[in-house]
């Protein structure tokens, strides 16, 4: 651009785009629904909450007014997956953009968690298959809150696929879908009586993890996470779109990809892929 094109230009004050900027902000963002995980709240000694949202790209301030903080319907935690509502804004003094928050929710796990602690609940049947959160995770987690709720898993998934796995984690049975309805019956009759139900299949599958055999295939030795990682790279997933699925960081996705590469004496993904093919472990809808 020449000088004389740029003398031509309009002139702002700093103060001047600092309010355009907050002005800007202000009428496209009005009402907004934000998800993520806290960061650093601070519980200010003036009554305000500071704290910050973020996922695996970005991060974005949060305030909350003192006059809001008291009608918060949990206190915030470093860690939590939160839906903030509010609207965003801008600090003129430091030229940030934030969102003031009205109200925060649980979301994710948290929010099943917190419901978990709000209810009496006889028995959990859950999907090993959920939209943000490994549902084996989920069951743990279960099961530090209240070691006394049983869990039937219902899944898409064979017997041999995950029903050890669950077993493993905590709950009281496993279940395919396609499964007699029959069976669902007799399964929560039998979990809710005080015992543990397993059919024929899971039978199967216990007397072979007992006996550990040196001729079990080579995905059996993988961790929980690591043969989740393994199935979600063989249906066409890229670290990006695991981490996100699993809401890990991708450098942890990539060190569990190593470990099961190393386990499995596998040098590509592509050999990962055709043995999961070979296996029967890939299947439309990945969980």
């Amino acid at each position: 651009m020449s000088e004389s094109r740029a003398h031509n230009l309009p002139e702002y004050t700093v103060s001047e785009i600092s309010r355009a900027v907050k002005s800007t902000l202000e009428e496209n963002f009005p009402r907004v629904r934000v998800r993520g995980e806290v960061s650093k709240p601070n519980y200010h000694g003036s009554g305000h909450l500071y704290f910050s949202l973020k996922d695996e790209e970005a991060v974005i301030d949060a305030v909350c007014w003192r006059g809001t903080v008291g009608r918060l319907r949990l206190k915030i935690e470093h860690g939590m997956e939160v839906v903030a509502t509010g609207r965003v804004s801008s600090y003129p003094g430091s030229s940030k953009y934030q969102i003031v928050i009205d109200s925060v929710e649980l979301a994710g796990e948290g929010a099943l968690l917190k419901l978990l602690e709000e209810r009496k609940w006889d028995i959990l049947i859950l999907d090993i298959n959920l939209p943000d959160r490994s549902g084996l995770d989920l069951i743990g987690h279960i099961v530090e809150k209240d070691s006394h709720l049983p869990i039937l898993v219902l899944s898409m998934y064979p017997e041999d696929q995950y029903a050890m796995r669950t077993i493993r984690a905590g709950a009281s049975g496993y279940l395919n879908k396609e499964s007699a309805p029959e069976e669902l019956v007799q399964a929560t009759q039998r979990i809710l009586s005080g015992g543990v139900y397993i059919n024929e299949s899971v039978a199967n599958e216990l007397v072979d993890y007992a006996r550990r055999e040196d001729d079990q295939p080579l995905h059996k030795s993988l961790s929980d996470r690591e043969y989740q990682v393994l199935r979600l790279i063989a249906s066409g997933k890229e670290i990006k779109q695991i981490s996100s699925d699993l809401a890990l960081s991708s450098k942890t996705v990539s060190t569990y990809r190593t470990r099961l590469l190393n386990k499995m004496n596998m040098k590509t993904n592509a050999e990962l892929t055709f043995y999961a093919i070979q296996n029967g472990l890939v299947f439309k809808d990945v969980g």
